[in-house]
């Protein structure tokens, strides 16, 4: 929306909607007035949205203006879409609150929220791609203190060269190699860009809880360029969980205000008594340190010891909540792996 800061996705763009659909439901709209509630909805475009447009359009937030729990508009659907189909409703105005019972009614969906993650997803489905944020958002911290490599900068690389990237998984596809034995061919996607990766059989063997859509995996292997279109592949020696990264986090860092900023340095010290109440519930191995930059611009890192923490993602979430998104970031490094990707590349599945 111009001026607003807010971006309007085009109802035609939501999958399983179209362009013709999406100028009647408008239309629609601009004749009689608002959608009061889902329900009203259904009743007035019955024939222009079927059940799998208006899935989609409750997945992309469409009635969130109605009603912000995605999981309950999705579990009443199939009820609501056979009120809007009764002669009963169709010959009457009156318009009862979405969820309101009726005699005889079955009882109102289960209380159910989604999370983020859940919610991301159904964005995935419905647009394509990714609206209001992205799954890795909240790992971002542990996503740059790994030292992960961008996806969409893996065409710099060379053929063999050993990288980690990390990313939501997005699409997977399983197949047999020559000796009939299972491999995976996945989509991992990143902030910046999507690559391929493929998983073989020793692998998918010991990962393979790890490998389903919508997780989050960190992936150390060697770059593959197809010879045919030179588009880079990765092929892995082992994958790792979000999960497992804080026990490769060994240092926690927070910024703190210049000293010539009395005011912010005042708010940063009452924080410190929220960090010390936290702490408690996080103990481990990380050591904490709190950085300023010195008289010449170089940082200067204090070590606070009296914190022995456990980087768990929930704490680093909090911590930047307390002092700030650009506040916080953690330093670690992935432990080596061996690769045979030359023996493989030489007999790639077939």
């Amino acid at each position: 929306m111009k001026g607003r800061g807010r971006v309007r996705f085009a109802l035609s763009g939501v999958r399983h909607v179209g362009g013709k659909a999406a100028e009647l439901i408008v239309k629609e709209r601009e004749k009689h007035g608002p959608y009061e509630d889902l329900l009203d909805f259904l009743v007035r475009n019955r024939g222009i949205a079927n059940r799998k447009a208006v899935e989609s359009l409750i997945q992309a937030g469409a009635f969130d203006a109605f009603d912000a729990n995605r999981s309950r508009l999705l579990a009443g659907l199939d009820r609501e879409m056979a009120r809007a189909g009764s002669d009963r409703l169709r010959q009457s105005e009156l318009q009862t609150d979405l969820f309101a019972a009726e005699p005889g009614a079955a009882p109102p969906a289960p209380e159910v929220r989604f999370d983020t993650h859940q919610l991301l997803s159904f964005e995935k489905q419905a647009f394509g791609f990714y609206f209001s944020s992205h799954p890795l958002e909240p790992w971002r911290a542990e996503y740059a203190g790994l030292g992960l490599f961008s996806i969409g900068r893996l065409g710099e690389r060379r053929d063999g060269d050993a990288v980690a990237v990390g990313g939501v998984i997005t699409a997977r596809r399983m197949r047999k190699d020559r000796r009939d034995k299972q491999y995976a061919i996945v989509t991992l996607e990143d902030f910046d860009d999507s690559v391929e990766v493929m998983v073989f059989s020793d692998q998918l063997e010991k990962h393979r809880e790890l490998l389903h859509p919508d997780r989050l995996a960190i992936v150390q292997g060697r770059v593959k360029i197809r010879d045919e279109v030179g588009i880079p592949q990765l092929w892995a020696d082992r994958v790792l969980s979000f999960e497992a990264a804080e026990r490769l986090v060994k240092a926690v860092i927070v910024a703190m205000p210049p000293e010539s900023d009395s005011e912010r340095c005042a708010r940063f010290v009452a924080r410190l008594e929220r960090l010390r109440e936290l702490a408690p519930g996080f103990p481990g191995e990380a050591k904490l340190y709190f950085r300023r930059a010195g008289a010449t611009g170089r940082p200067r890192l204090a070590w606070a010891r009296e914190y022995q923490l456990r980087p768990a993602n929930r704490f680093l979430l909090q911590l930047r909540a307390l002092f700030g998104e650009g506040a916080v970031e953690v330093r670690g490094e992935l432990p080596p792996v061996e690769s045979d990707y030359r023996r493989r590349r030489n007999a790639p599945p077939g």
